[in-house]
């Protein structure tokens, strides 16, 4: 019964955050929940998803990490996935630190491989 009550009391919650925000930002959080709830993604999904972030790491890589190989790109985005909570500046967060949480937020939070991402900038599917 307790998990129960508790599920309903997130629901109450998430119902009153979303009440306070604007409605457009209310309406994009709102599904962003539902899908979060629902059934696991299909494989056609999936692979969207995947390339969605193949496509952001690659354009990543390229604003932030440009100046350098793949390989030196690769090194340079693992090191500030695993450091991302480092990134911050004291006048908020700054393009390059948005990108690299958008990457780890896509990852339930884990941090890639330097091996993974280069695999992903030559443009080899790499598992999750």
């Amino acid at each position: 019964m307790a998990p129960v009550m508790s599920a309903i009391r997130d629901l109450d919650r998430e119902s009153r955050i979303l009440a306070q925000l604007p409605p457009d930002d209310a309406a994009f959080l709102a599904d962003r929940l539902e899908r979060a709830a629902t059934v696991p993604p299909t494989r056609a999904e999936l692979t969207e998803r995947l390339d969605d972030r193949d496509e952001f790491i690659r354009a990543t890589a390229a604003r932030f990490y440009g100046d350098k190989s793949k390989s030196g790109q690769a090194d340079a985005m693992a090191g500030d996935l695993g450091r991302a909570t480092e990134v911050q500046r004291r006048d908020g967060f700054d393009p390059k630190h948005l990108a690299v949480r958008r990457i780890l937020d896509g990852r339930g939070g884990s941090p890639l491989s330097a091996r993974q991402i280069l695999n992903i900038l030559n443009g080899v599917r790499t598992p999750s």
